[in-house]
This record gives C-alpha cells, sequence and structure tokens, in this order.
C-alpha cells in the first residue's frame, strides 16, 4: 500500500514519499524525478536569485550542493531535484520549501 507522510524541515512540513507510487491529489509531491516541480521552480528560483543578488556559484556554495543542480533547477528542470536539494536551495535563500516547490503562500521579497 502507498501512503505519504509529512517530514520537518525548518518547521515547515513537507510531503514524502513513503512507499513507490504514493500519489498527492491536491498538490504535487516534492520527491525525486517529479516533472510537476519543472519550469516553476525555475522562474522562481532565477526571481529570488536575482532579488538576493547571487550567481549560480554562489548559491550553490550557500545551499552545499552543486553548480550544475541550480543550473538545472532555473532551466525548469526540476523534476530531478529531491526534498533535500529543494529544502537545501529554500534554506540557503531563506525561504519556505514549500513556496519554492510549489509556489504556496506569499512572494518573498
Amino acid at each position: 500500500m502507498n501512503r505519504l507522510t509529512s517530514i520537518k524541515f525548518d518547521g515547515h512540513d513537507l510531503p514524502s514519499e513513503i512507499d513507490q507510487g504514493a500519489h498527492v491529489m491536491d498538490r504535487p509531491q516534492v520527491a525525486k524525478h517529479n516533472k510537476a516541480l519543472g519550469p516553476q521552480v525555475g522562474l522562481r528560483l532565477s526571481r529570488l536569485m536575482k532579488l538576493r543578488g547571487l550567481t549560480d556559484r554562489a548559491l550553490a556554495e550557500k545551499a552545499q550542493i552543486s553548480f550544475t543542480t541550480i543550473q538545472n533547477l532555473r532551466r525548469g528542470l526540476g523534476g530531478q531535484a529531491g526534498i533535500g536539494t529543494i529544502a537545501n536551495v529554500a534554506k540557503a535563500l531563506g525561504v519556505p520549501p514549500e513556496w519554492l516547490a510549489y509556489g504556496a503562500g506569499p512572494a518573498p521579497e
């Protein structure tokens, strides 16, 4: 049987896949290889990086992930990003992970 649970990250609840094939009806999952995180993550990430004055390399270093991963996210290839990647990038930018993943809540300034 497939089911979901929540993972706490910096006080935010994020859905986490327990068994393969789990589904969430009201919003996409933040899980590895999720095409639903595509172009919109890239748009939010690019906008916020510009506001914060961060380059791809600077954000990659701050989030402790690869430069290539940041480039892929900005290009809309968020479907390859796992929950840890989204959480690390969101933390480095000072935004809730659900905003970065889904655009949920008010846009950061």
